[in-house]
């Protein structure tokens, strides 16, 4: 629910699927042009999620439909490390490790749930660069995001 509008967009896609019917999950409004304010400005958008890698093609399919940038797509490995929140935080702070000590930078980590906080954090994003959406906004030091919109504004060249 990072880019989604719930965790459960993914869930309802799959269920219309399974009874042959179609359902497009929900994009947060604002969020596909942060991603590609970012992208402009020079940062490569890797996705970084706690989805099971069983689910690649709708959620490569659901990126591309969004128009969003290209990036690499990091997933979990199965379904039962997926639901484990305390797998979810060692995998993304194990990818965002993975990244760093590859000697990239990380200029902003978005996310919306406290294991992406912990995660973020354990793997040494300072928290101003760590933006959260939803009811974990602003936790632990975290860069709050109310609305992806008018966050677009602060990404604007000449804001603050």
């Amino acid at each position: 629910a990072t880019l989604t509008t719930s965790d459960k967009e993914l869930g309802k896609e799959l269920a219309a699927a399974g009874i042959g019917e179609a359902y497009h999950q929900k994009i947060r409004p604002g969020a596909a042009e942060v991603v590609r304010a970012r992208a402009a400005a020079g940062a490569l958008p890797v996705y970084i999620t706690a989805r099971p890698d069983r689910v690649s093609p709708q959620t490569r399919a659901w990126l591309l439909s969004e128009d969003l940038p290209s990036g690499p797509l990091r997933l979990q490995s199965s379904v039962a490390a997926a639901l484990s929140r305390s797998e979810t935080r060692k995998y993304k702070e194990r990818v965002v490790r993975d990244i760093l000590d590859r000697g990239l930078q990380v200029i902003a980590a978005y996310g919306n749930a406290v294991t992406d906080i912990d995660a973020y954090l354990a793997a040494g994003v300072a928290a101003g660069r760590i933006f959260i959406v939803g009811p974990h906004r602003g936790e632990r030091g975290t860069t709050p995001v109310t609305d992806y919109r008018e966050h677009l504004e602060d990404l604007a060249p000449g804001a603050h």
